[in-house]
């Protein structure tokens, strides 16, 4: 059994959607410090979103010694640091690490017509991604600002994403996931590796010189902690530092997941599905077979919502100015309290979860979300309340589209700071009709890149016996008898919305 001594700790950093997240944690999965950066999102017109790369430079030196203040650091007691983060999500940077311009976030979707022009291409790569890439990743964003920003491409060193830079500007050496390559860069292994084929015939060709393709695992080095980034972010010169690579599936680390059986849930800005199958084909709609996307001579799946704890915080901010810096807790728990005293179907009151497009099943990020059936009776307890339930309609058509593929999840395991919402848990698992467990932490991700870490520095001899020692899981939150019964009419609705949300996109 692992020790629960702070003698060696080990740090995951999570750069998400919101913030970005340092924590420390000893060789018994205990989180000993946490602190976080919250990230600014722009939102412009078109389905533009951006954020400042800088900003993950300035969060992973607050954050960092934050923590190490908070724990009482002793000197020579951090013996790695693992980064991941927001997968898609993508920065072009010069040789000295600067950014060249903001960092196009995942869910940024101006590049939609680029993703048809990739899928009209029908190149066989595009296999190992459900037959079809999306605006969500980083080819069809590059080729955007390749076309609309063309100096800043011809300029670019290396295109990055966040755990990329990270890792970069702590070790100085070049390196990327294989999470990220197989989940957002169509790189296959069984398929012939890199997708060069398919850059030729997009005329992305020169992007080989220009993104990361030395690719690692998360346990493994990509180097050592400079002196020069010792000095920037406080961490101890010399350590591992690993990239964990996309969030999602790092995640599966931090839950425990490293064989086919169990369903990794993560629920933060967007909602997340992701397991490990030996499955060899595609399922349309979905991502994947990622091969060895994780861990090798697996398959990765990957399905999920665009929109989910997203439109929860659009919803605050409507409601609550300068929600999260004002700190108006009081008036959500009200709300909360409200919301769960509704019955289910929020009295008539139907929402449809794509306020920035859908990924599973329809893989449309043009689609919009939609809320109907409103009257004078609703008020804002109802309105959050058909959010939660959409947000757990949309996780049921997904897992009805496993079933036909005849795929199931023994557990469902939750992670991210949603997983800590007890009414939106209770009803992802009363509309799933499958009881969710938790862990002792939401951080998943990075306590998997924690753990990727330590297997790293030679703490544990490797990921299972890692897995094993740091992954506590807490309880769970139960699904009542006949407990979908309640929403089913309510579901059916959900389920025509999208035919009609689509034909009304259709013709403006």
């Amino acid at each position: 059994m692992a020790s629960k001594s702070n003698d060696s700790l080990v740090v995951g950093v999570d750069v998400g959607t919101g913030s970005l997240r340092t924590v420390l944690y000893n060789l018994a999965g205990e989180q000993v410090a946490e602190d976080r950066y919250a990230l600014n999102n722009r939102f412009l017109a078109g389905g533009g979103v951006e954020q400042d790369a800088l900003e993950w430079r300035a969060g992973l030196a607050k954050t960092f010694n934050t923590c190490r203040k908070k724990a009482g650091v002793k000197p020579g007691a951090i013996k790695a640091v693992g980064f991941d983060g927001t997968s898609g999500t993508v920065v072009p940077i010069d040789s000295q690490g600067f950014p060249l311009g903001p960092a196009l976030l995942w869910m940024d979707t101006r590049s939609s017509g680029e993703a048809d022009e990739i899928n009209s291409t029908g190149d066989a790569i595009l296999g190992f991604a459900g037959g079809r890439t999306s605006a969500e990743w980083v080819l069809a964003k590059i080729l955007w600002l390749k076309r609309n920003f063309p100096e800043i491409y011809q300029q670019a060193w290396q295109f990055m994403e966040p755990p990329d830079y990270l890792s970069f500007l702590t070790s100085g050496e070049v390196a990327s996931s294989y999470s990220n390559a197989v989940h957002k860069r169509h790189y296959a292994h069984s398929g012939g590796g890199w997708p060069v084929r398919l850059l030729d015939r997009i005329d992305l060709s020169s992007l080989m010189g220009k993104w990361p393709t030395r690719l690692c695992y998360p346990w493994e080095t990509v180097g050592q902690v400079t002196p020069a980034a010792a000095a920037e972010f406080g961490l101890p010169a010399g350590i591992p530092v690993v990239n964990g690579g996309n969030d999602g599936p790092i995640a599966l680390l931090g839950l425990g997941i490293i064989e086919p059986g169990n369903v990794c849930m993560t629920v933060g800005s967007s909602t997340c599905f992701l397991f490990l199958h030996h499955l060899p084909h595609a399922i349309p709609g979905f991502w994947g077979p990622y091969p060895d996307g994780v861990i090798p001579g697996c398959n990765l799946f990957d399905v999920g919502q665009v929109s989910t704890g997203s439109i929860i915080e659009w919803f605050k901010k409507l409601l609550f100015a300068g929600f999260g810096r004002s700190g108006n807790t009081s008036g959500f728990a009200e709300l909360e309290i409200a919301a769960q005293n509704l019955p289910p179907g929020a009295k008539g009151l139907s929402a449809f979860d794509a306020w920035q497009g859908n990924r599973t099943p329809h893989n449309d990020s043009r689609i919009r979300g939609a809320l109907w059936g409103l009257s004078l009776e609703h008020g804002p307890e109802h309105i959050y309340r058909a959010i939660l339930e959409a947000t757990a309609f949309g996780a049921r058509q997904i897992f009805e589209v496993m079933a036909t593929h005849s795929l199931s999840a023994d557990k469902i395991i939750a992670c991210g700071g949603g997983s800590r919402n007890p009414l939106w848990m209770q009803i992802y698992a009363d509309v799933l009709e499958h009881d969710i467990t938790l862990t002792q932490t939401s951080e998943a991700a990075a306590l998997g890149s924690a753990i990727g870490g330590a297997v790293a520095a030679g703490l544990f001899p490797d990921i299972q016996s890692a897995t094993t020692a740091m992954v506590k899981y807490s309880g769970s939150i139960a699904a009542g008898q006949d407990s979908f019964a309640p929403y089913a009419e309510a579901y059916q609705n959900y389920k025509k919305a999208y035919p009609c949300l689509k034909s009304l996109a259709e013709s403006q």
